[in-house]
């Protein structure tokens, strides 16, 4: 039996039919926007808790470096303790950020990140220790680099940390996108419609998140160019507090010479002309005054030394080491008669240097060779050179050194002192031992630095000491 249908009822047939396959169409287009949906989620719960930790990690080393490099200008002890409190936020940060570190990029990136913080705080560490203050340019130079390579490492990580959401959301949604339209156009002309709509809206998705990733990182941006700048403005703050404290020390110096001159001319006069009537005690006193200005007298000159370094410094120039030897020997000369000693001398190198400073660091330096010398011992001082290649100027560095020693066979020190020796006032020995105020290694130290170099020891009590000092051969163009 034929069965026999009219157009109505094919055009009803058809409808039915259309209307199942299009609520089939559309039930398979459901599950697939769930499917979706559960991806996206997914991938939202994995990305944005690593995100967020991520930026409070940039946020807690920031504050971190920026607290230890205010530290090592102003040894504030507040600051310290922020540095301590910095430091215990990272630590914190760091235990969250292994928890929610999930994917193999996030947990290389983890590990990078600890490499890496760890150089920064053993650095740190070192320059904590090293009790010097403020800290010298190389230093700040390589804690500079550091934090700058934390940030960049982090910056450049972070991207494609950020967009593995959005790729991955963007391959699922193309992927499902396909099996519906492969569905659609195996069933219905409704079918790739309704796709179409749908892959509209999930693309509206992902451009939105696109959008807010942009937004993030421009906004990221903007608050490491805020620290910066901040950083920088407690530099020049930093800097010009020093300035100002180096002009008080001159003037306050120069002004106090006047009546220290009168105190020792009047001395002198009474000495000459009342010496009888004074009597033996009151000689005595005399004598205990006018000693204690010609100390004055060497703590003033040594104070105004410290502060010319910056103040009154001359342009670098060609400076013939060789030469400024031979006249500091010649300066020298009545102590070597005095103490029976003796200046060798090597072949010292010329390098770009102000030539007044470099005399007054070998003086400096050659002098307390000949002080500081062993009862029964003449004093024997040489003083050699050697040019270094760029590999020995570390961080930072591409400019060839020549290294200077002093060695001396001295009565030595013992090296825990080390950090000591080269602060203002300080001494190891009492004024009754050595004369002195406690300054010339500090007045070299200072020096050195101005000159880009660096400045350190060796020794054995009982034995002699050796001073290291390196400078650059050639000075750099930013060089005043």
């Amino acid at each position: 039996m034929k069965l026999s249908l009219t157009t109505s009822q094919k055009l009803w047939l058809g409808f039915g039919l259309l209307t199942l396959l299009l609520v089939g169409s559309t039930l398979v287009t459901l599950v697939q926007v769930r499917t979706i949906q559960a991806s996206v989620v997914r991938q939202a719960t994995i990305t944005q808790p690593f995100l967020l930790n991520t930026r409070q990690l940039e946020i807690s080393s920031g504050r971190y470096v920026l607290n230890v490099r205010s530290y090592l200008q102003t040894d504030n002890v507040t600051v310290h303790q922020e540095i301590d409190e910095a430091q215990q936020a990272v630590d914190t940060a760091l235990v969250a950020y292994d928890a929610v570190a999930i994917t193999p990029h996030q947990r290389e990136l983890s590990q990078g990140f600890k490499e890496r913080w760890n150089a920064l705080t053993a650095t740190v560490a070192e320059l904590l220790a090293s009790n010097v203050r403020p800290m010298s340019k190389a230093d700040s130079e390589r804690l500079t680099g550091m934090r700058l390579d934390l940030e960049q490492y982090m910056s450049s990580q972070m991207q494609p940390e950020a967009m593995a959401g959005y790729e991955t959301q963007r391959n699922t949604t193309m992927t499902n996108l396909q099996t519906i339209l492969l569905v659609a156009l195996g069933l219905l002309l409704a079918g790739l419609v309704f796709a179409l709509i749908t892959g509209t809206v999930v693309g509206r998705a992902v451009l939105n998140s696109e959008r807010e990733l942009i937004e993030a990182h421009d906004l990221l941006e903007g608050k490491v160019e805020e620290r910066t700048a901040e950083l920088n403005a407690s530099t020049e703050a930093l800097m010009r507090s020093n300035r100002e404290l180096e002009q008080f020390a001159s003037v306050a110096s120069h002004d106090l010479q006047e009546p220290l001159r009168k105190i020792q001319a009047f001395g002198d006069r009474l000495q000459q002309r009342c010496s009888e009537q004074l009597g033996e005690q009151g000689n005595e006193y005399l004598d205990r005054i006018l000693s204690s200005s010609v100390r004055m007298r060497r703590l003033i000159d040594d104070l105004l030394s410290f502060s010319r370094i910056a103040t009154k410094a001359q342009p670098f120039v060609h400076a013939d080491l060789n030469g400024i030897l031979t006249d500091v020997v010649s300066d020298l000369e009545g102590r070597i008669q005095q103490t029976g000693g003796l200046v060798e001398a090597g072949a010292l190198p010329s390098i770009e240097a102000d030539p007044v400073q470099m005399q007054q660091l070998l003086q400096n330096l050659i002098g307390n060779g000949l002080k500081f010398n062993r009862p029964g011992v003449a004093p024997t001082v040489r003083v050699q050179g050697r040019l270094l290649g760029k590999e020995h100027g570390g961080a930072g560095h591409d400019i060839p050194l020549c290294e200077l020693t002093v060695q001396d066979n001295g009565i030595g020190f013992e090296e825990i002192y080390l950090d000591r020796i080269f602060n203002v006032f300080q001494r190891l020995h009492g004024r009754n031992e050595y004369e002195g105020t406690g300054m010339g290694l500090a007045i070299c130290r200072k020096i050195v630095e101005r000159h880009g170099g660096t400045i350190t020891a060796r020794s054995v009590l009982g034995e002699g000491s050796t001073f290291v000092v390196r400078l650059p051969i050639v000075q750099p163009e930013t060089a005043t």
